[in-house]
């Protein structure tokens, strides 16, 4: 994900390209107001995209202090490099089960947050889910858990 105002705006990602070899015909003389210049940008960075990794896209918008980020699957959050350095998720105990679970959003040394690591055991939700979200009646709810749907 690129975000091209903030940082260097623009032209970070204009030299970026050049200097990768993907900056398209036309796109650096467009981008003196030509309505369209977003949309070129916007293609050509995908373009670009398309053919690193995101650890390399991540390393390389770092290096340049462009806004870029990558869109993380669970897997590529649990093996993050700067998550386990700041010991981000905890152990814990659930139903049964050994968890790694995220802790706090931050970590504060002058005022420090308590909290995260939390697991709710299975099915602890599930009234307010069938409420809220479901729409359910307290006595819908009963005749379902009678007749045993739910």
């Amino acid at each position: 994900m690129a975000t091209v105002p903030f940082g260097p705006g623009p032209e970070g990602y204009l030299a970026w390209l050049r200097d990768e070899g993907h900056l398209t015909p036309g796109l650096e003389a467009s981008a003196d107001g030509d309505p369209g210049f977003p949309e070129l940008l916007a293609g050509a960075l995908a373009a670009y995209f398309r053919t690193e990794t995101k650890a390399t896209l991540t390393r390389k918008a770092l290096e340049r202090r462009l806004m870029v980020a990558p869109v993380n699957t669970v897997a590529d959050l649990m093996d993050d490099e700067q998550l386990a350095g700041r010991d981000y998720f905890r152990t814990v105990r659930a139903g049964g089960e050994t968890l790694r679970v995220p802790g706090t959003w931050a970590r504060l040394s002058a005022t420090p947050l308590a909290g995260g690591g939390h697991v709710a055991e299975a099915g602890a939700d599930n009234e307010t889910v069938w409420r809220d979200e479901a729409g359910l009646s307290a006595l819908e709810l009963r005749r379902h858990r009678d007749e045993g749907v739910i």
